[in-house]
C-alpha cells in the first residue's frame, strides 16, 4: 500500500501543474497572431502591444506576465489620466516582425479600455477607419488554400456595413455582414453563419474551397466559399468600417477541423469569459 507524504503519494511523482494555455498551444503554427494576451505559454513576456497616451502622445510597448495576460499594472502607471490607443499589435505567430499589425495614423488607431470583458483589457474600434496592416512592402503573402482566420471580437454597430475581419477585403475575408446577426467567409462565393450582434464570439473562418467553415463558437456551418487565391496580399486586421471590440486575432496556413476550431472556441470562452 503506497503511503501518502505532504499530499503526495510514495513512489509516485507528481504530475506538474497545468501553465497558461493560449491559442499557439490549442493549434500550433499560426503564420500571425496578434492580442491582449500572450499565444502561447511559450512566447509569454513577450511585447503584445504598443500604446500611445493622448496627453502628450508618448508611447510604450507592453508585454504579457507568465499567466498570459497584458501588464496591466505598468500600463494604468504609464496611463495616468489619459486615454490610451493602441499604436500596434506584435505578431506573436511564425511570420516575424513583418506581420506586426500597425496604425500610424493617431485619429484610426484603436482605444484601449481596461476592463472591456469583464477585468481584461480590450480594443475599441470607432468604425471610421481603424485597420491595421502589416509592413506595406514586406508584409504580403501569395497562398493558395487552405487557410484559416480567428478572431475573438463583437460588433456594436454598423449592422448594414461590411466589417471584415481580416485579411484582405478586396480579394478573400472572414467578415460581418451586411445583414444584421450574420457573419461569411469569402473566396469568391459565400459561406454565411448566424453570429449574434452585440455579443462576444469566438469566430473562425475556415477557407478549404468546397469544405469552407465559418465556425462560430465551436458551431460549424460549412460550405463552398470556392477557391480564391492570395496574391501579394497584405495581412488586415479589421477593416476600417468595423465598429465593435476585438480581443486576439489570429491566421494559420491550414484548415482547422471541426475539432481544432471547438478546441480553440472553448479556450478564448474560458480565458476571456464569455
Amino acid at each position: 500500500m503506497p503511503r501518502f507524504i505532504g499530499g503526495t503519494v510514495a513512489g509516485y511523482r507528481a504530475l506538474p501543474p497545468v501553465g497558461y494555455q493560449g491559442p499557439g498551444d490549442i493549434v500550433s503554427g499560426a503564420h500571425s497572431w496578434c492580442g491582449l494576451r500572450a499565444y502561447s505559454n511559450a512566447t509569454t513576456g513577450n511585447n503584445l502591444v504598443r500604446l500611445r497616451r493622448d496627453s502628450d502622445n508618448a508611447e510604450q510597448d507592453f508585454v504579457s506576465l507568465t499567466d498570459g495576460s497584458l501588464d496591466v499594472a505598468s500600463i494604468i502607471t504609464f496611463k495616468g489620466a489619459a486615454n490610451l490607443f493602441i499604436v500596434k499589435f506584435y505578431n506573436q505567430g511564425n511570420s516575424g516582425s513583418f506581420f506586426d499589425q500597425i496604425q500610424l495614423s493617431a485619429s484610426s488607431q484603436a482605444a484601449l479600455t481596461l476592463s472591456g470583458i469583464g477585468s481584461l483589457p480590450i480594443a475599441v474600434f470607432d468604425g471610421s477607419n481603424d485597420a491595421y496592416q502589416s509592413d506595406f512592402t514586406n508584409g504580403r503573402i501569395t497562398q493558395s488554400q487552405p487557410w484559416t482566420i480567428s478572431c475573438t471580437s463583437k460588433r456594436r454597430g454598423n449592422f448594414t456595413s461590411r466589417a471584415s475581419i481580416g485579411p484582405e477585403p478586396a480579394s478573400w475575408r472572414t467578415y460581418y455582414d451586411l445583414t444584421t446577426n450574420q457573419i461569411a467567409t469569402y473566396a469568391g462565393a459565400n459561406v454565411f453563419a448566424t453570429c449574434s450582434d452585440n455579443t462576444w464570439h469566438s469566430i473562425n473562418g475556415v477557407f478549404n474551397g468546397s469544405s469552407s467553415d465559418s465556425n462560430v463558437d465551436g458551431v460549424s456551418t460549412t460550405g463552398d466559399a470556392s477557391t480564391g487565391a492570395l496574391s501579394n496580399n497584405l495581412i488586415t486586421l479589421m477593416e476600417g468600417t468595423f465598429l465593435g471590440d476585438m480581443v486576439e486575432w489570429g491566421f494559420w496556413l491550414t484548415a482547422f477541423t471541426a475539432t481544432q476550431s471547438s478546441n480553440l472556441s472553448a479556450n478564448q470562452h474560458a480565458y476571456w469569459g464569455f
